[in-house]
Formats: C-alpha cells, structure tokens, sequence
C-alpha cells in the first residue's frame, strides 16, 4: 500500500481520494493532501449531466479536521466544463460547498464541538480564533 492510499483510508475519504501529500511550514507544519473527485468530475453542477472539460482554474484549498495537532489543508484544481444544457460552469468538490473554505467534515465537527462544550474551548480544540465561532 502506497502512503498516499494510506493517507486516504486513515483520513476515510469518501467520494474523493488522496493524490499527493506534503508538509509546509516549520516544526508542526500544515498537512496538505492533493485530492481528486472519483467519477463525479467533470458534471454539471446543475443538472448532473456529463460535459467536456474547457479549463481548469487555479489550485484551492480547503481546511479539514486536524490530524495528530496538524492543520490539515485539501488542494483541488478546480475544473470548468461545458454542459450542454446550462454552458460554462464549474464542478463541484464532493468534500464541500462551493463558496465553502472549510470541509463538511471540519464544519459537522466545529457544530458538534460548539454544542457540546464553550465556545473557547471548542475553538481552542479546533485550532481557530474563538471570534470565528460567534454569532455575529
């Protein structure tokens, strides 16, 4: 098994797998793992039907849970396809929303750490500021 699957199963992908992965930073860097759509690429946001790939933008990350105190980062290059129903539009990544800089499951697990203790707590758990977490 090659480190990258590696990574894949321990982090529990799901709808996408692990490309590549490195560390950036000094002494307790950020993980960043490279990641790919399964077969969901290349569909329109909108209607689900296959399109040609016309270009693809600039690499975005995506910060999901922390692993081992790291902060772990999903870089995608985002691909923009042609549909034939709805033109020009952009995939979506499985592992978030489209505006989204944070993974569903980082976000399921910011929700659940703020229901169950303080809000600084969970923020200093999660590793983000606790004004990230207030209401206003």
């Amino acid at each position: 098994m090659t480190a990258v699957r590696l990574v894949s199963k321990l982090l529990k992908f799901k709808g996408f797998r692990a490309v590549d992965f490195w560390f950036e930073g000094r002494g307790r860097g950020d993980l960043v793992i490279a990641v790919k759509p399964h077969k969901t690429g290349c569909r329109c946001p909108q209607c689900g039907r296959r399109g040609r790939i016309v270009h693809t933008l600039a690499p975005r990350r995506w910060r999901d849970v922390r692993v081992c105190g790291r902060t772990v980062w999903l870089q995608h290059c985002p691909r923009e396809i042609r549909c034939p129903t709805h033109g020009r539009r952009v995939e979506l990544p499985p592992w978030a929303e489209p505006t989204a800089r944070t993974s569903y499951r980082f976000e399921y697990l910011l929700l659940r750490y703020c229901q169950a203790m303080p809000q600084k707590a969970a923020a200093q758990m999660l590793g983000v500021a606790s004004s990230t977490l207030s209401e206003s």
